[in-house]
Parts: C-alpha cells; structure tokens; sequence
C-alpha cells in the first residue's frame, strides 16, 4: 500500500473479531514503532508491552468501568476495548524527570502512529485508548501482571486487531485542521 492511501485509510476501530493477530503481523507493527523518529533517542524511555491475555483484558476494561462510573454512570458496563484481541501498552520511564516536559508524549505518538499505520498497511484495525493509563496505574498487580515494569509508567494502549466489520474508508486527503502562517 502507498503511504498517503494507508494514512487516508487508518482509522480507529471500535469492533473486532477474536481471532488473534499472527505473531508475524505483532513483529512487524512492534518494529514500526521501533523504527520511530525519537526526540533525544530516547528509546530507553520507553517500554511497549503485548497484552493477549483475554482475562487481563477484561481486568483494564472492568477498572475504566469503575473510572467512567463516577462522571458517566450509563457507559461503565461498556466494553472498551471493543473486543480488540491485543493491546500494546506504551509506558514512559520517569515522565515527570524528563530532559524535556511532555517529550514522552511526543515520542510515545510516533511510535504509536507508526504502528497504527503499519496495522493499516497490514489489513489490522487499531484504535489508542488513553483511559488505559489510569485504569493500570489505580491497579499496581495488573501493571504487574502486564509486564510493565515497576519503575515506568503507561501512557496509552493500543488495540489491535481485526476489524469486525471489514471496512475500509478512504478518506480525501483535505486540510481540516486551521493554517496559519507567519
């Protein structure tokens, strides 16, 4: 796929199947994002952990029910992972002792979107869930349980998967965000 056609493809998938990706398709998404241009060269800031887990899953997704029962009580039984059969969880070593404030930030977004398109150009769905972070981080054993080092912090997940409803969507290739220039 040319790059322009899988940036005007991705989109954020919210329905999976269950099939697993195959260990190939991880491999080539984790290097994508390995291969992320890195302010600093900050990869040792990073930490990207596979979760595949269907019980784990479940875990994240009941703690974002009980953070969203509080300011919205009618979507905390909701499923928000939509059923996507793997998460990436990016964790960030340290993001309050940084060289610079919020480079974590902007690292931790190259590397997710070069996995996004990566899936993309992979015929995978993928989607960021931010609410994944608190969800980890308010359950030290889960953060524990997903392999993520003591010592880093998640930052988002990453849903990947097969898209349940087999679509695929060009968008036009517009500007649709405001320019100015000076």
């Amino acid at each position: 796929m040319e790059t322009l056609k899988t940036i005007a493809t991705r989109r954020s998938v919210r329905s999976y199947t269950s099939e697993q990706i195959t260990e190939e398709a991880l491999m080539a998404i984790l290097k994508a994002g390995g291969a992320a241009a890195m302010g600093m060269r900050s990869y040792n800031r990073l930490h990207m952990s596979i979760v595949q887990d269907k019980e784990l899953l479940t875990r994240m997704n009941k703690n974002i029910g009980a953070m969203m029962a509080r300011f919205a009580p009618d979507k905390a039984n909701n499923d928000f992972t939509f059923g996507a059969p793997a998460m990436i969880i990016i964790s960030c070593k340290d993001p309050d002792n940084t060289p610079m404030k919020g480079m974590h930030y902007i690292n931790s977004g190259c590397v997710a979107q070069n996995m996004m398109l990566a899936a993309t150009d992979l015929g995978l769905g993928s989607f960021v869930l931010g609410m994944a972070s608190d969800a980890i981080k308010n359950d030290p054993q889960l953060q524990s349980d997903m392999n993520i080092p003591s010592d880093f912090t998640p930052l988002f997940g990453l849903a990947l998967g097969y898209d349940a409803e087999n679509k695929v969507i060009e968008k036009s290739m517009d500007l649709t965000i405001e320019v100015s220039r000076a």
